[in-house]
């Protein structure tokens, strides 16, 4: 149970960065305008969000 503690936080750390990595990826390539980025970004950011808030949740009735 111990290292599933640790893997978690890491996994969980790692969903908004490689989203950020894909964004970033898709502007540099001109499929993203600097317009529409941020609001892209915003819609990415507040699913990552969601997703913590889920997976706490889930977390907290699991115990």
């Amino acid at each position: 149970m111990e290292t599933n503690r640790k893997i978690i936080p890491y996994s969980r750390a790692l969903i908004p960065v490689s989203i950020a990595i894909v964004a970033g990826l898709l502007h540099l390539a001109g499929l993203l305008s600097v317009e529409s980025f941020y609001g892209v970004a915003g819609v990415m950011l507040s699913t990552a969000l969601l997703l913590t808030i889920i997976a706490a949740w889930s977390k907290r009735a699991s115990e």
